[in-house]
């Protein structure tokens, strides 16, 4: 099926898992094999997305993150409706990047940062924020505000949790989150910002110099990243527009849906410390997305995972835009 085909056909298959209206039509999605799915509770251990196919054109993507009979039957019943055209998977459960520690000043994408309450991740990248001043680091919300349990001006850390210290690590303050929403709600991005102090730093990768762009995400496109834990790694958009009905935080099991899934090259694209690394296209060094989580060993023994959240709905959300070199230097 074409592109289009697939993401309508995911659109449908997910209002009938949450019992929501699609605005779609039963007739488009006729089949021997159709019938309505059953609504499903948030937190429920299935993905879903629209991924390239070997064949060529676009299929389904399926995770599963329990393999139990019960989502075996799920995963074949959708395969099904897709005619085939599916991509399946049994991941486990997924999680959200946190822990260990890292480095040194200058600042710059790739380092260990944290708020004080929770353990390190990764500064990815520097922005700046309309009618604001001052330059802000960006990462994710549950690296830099603890999941929500942090508040505007609450000191952030370099290097991050458990070696940094208040009063010896401080390099700036919180100053927005997106706050992540309960199971019964949709999450589209994990994200959080800090007001940097006068502190050295500087905005480029070591790769491909500033990112100072952003695109829309394309399966099979060809990424980098510099995590804290792993350094730079590369690896390939595998799926766009996932719906994940349950990522694992401190805070419980929530669900996230135009997640991007990425799987690495040459072993994982990314480990625990990696979240809030800022993920780029190799070719044109625009950034695509901000990295929130992943699974190392899924049970099929399939290559790892790593999700993404979208860098433009990051940036729209905050009013944020990337720095340049230049503007970095005015």
């Amino acid at each position: 099926m074409d592109f289009e085909t697939a993401t309508q056909l995911k659109q449908k298959l997910m209002c009938d898992l949450l019992n929501e209206d699609s605005g779609l039509s039963v007739e488009a999605w006729r089949s021997p094999h159709y019938r309505p799915l059953r609504p499903l509770p948030v937190g429920t251990g299935i993905a879903l997305g629209v991924t390239g196919l070997p064949t060529g054109g676009y299929g389904i993507a399926i995770r599963v993150q329990e393999d139990t009979p019960s989502m075996r039957e799920l995963a074949t019943l959708i395969a099904k409706t897709a005619h085939g055209e599916a991509d399946v998977r049994v991941i486990g459960r997924v999680r959200a990047h946190g822990v260990s520690v890292s480095t040194t000043l200058p600042l710059r994408p790739g380092l260990s940062i944290s708020h004080p309450r929770c353990y390190a991740g990764t500064l990815g990248a520097f922005v700046s924020v309309e009618h604001e001043e001052g330059v802000f680091a960006l990462s994710s919300n549950h690296v830099l505000a603890a999941s929500n349990r942090g508040r505007p001006d609450d000191v952030i850390l370099q290097p991050g949790r458990p070696e940094g210290r208040p009063q010896m690590n401080r390099i700036g303050c919180l100053r927005a989150f997106k706050p992540l929403e309960p199971r019964d709600q949709v999450n589209t991005i994990d994200a959080a910002i800090c007001r940097l102090d006068e502190v050295p730093f500087q905005a480029r990768w070591s790769s491909i110099g500033c990112v100072s762009c952003v695109a829309a995400p394309a399966y099979g496109t060809l990424v980098e990243k510099i995590g804290k834990t792993t350094g730079p790694t590369r690896g390939f958009i595998k799926t766009v527009d996932l719906a994940v009905f349950g990522l694992d935080y401190e805070i419980g099991s929530l669900r996230f849906d135009e997640v991007i899934e990425v799987q690495g090259l040459d072993g994982p694209f990314s480990r625990k410390g990696d979240s809030g690394a800022l993920v780029y296209a190799a070719d044109s060094g625009e950034g695509v997305g901000l990295l929130f989580g992943g699974r190392l060993r899924p049970p099929d023994r399939g290559p790892a995972v790593s999700y993404l959240c979208r860098l433009d709905a990051v940036l729209d959300y905050f009013h944020a835009h990337l720095l340049t070199s230049e503007e970095l230097l005015s």
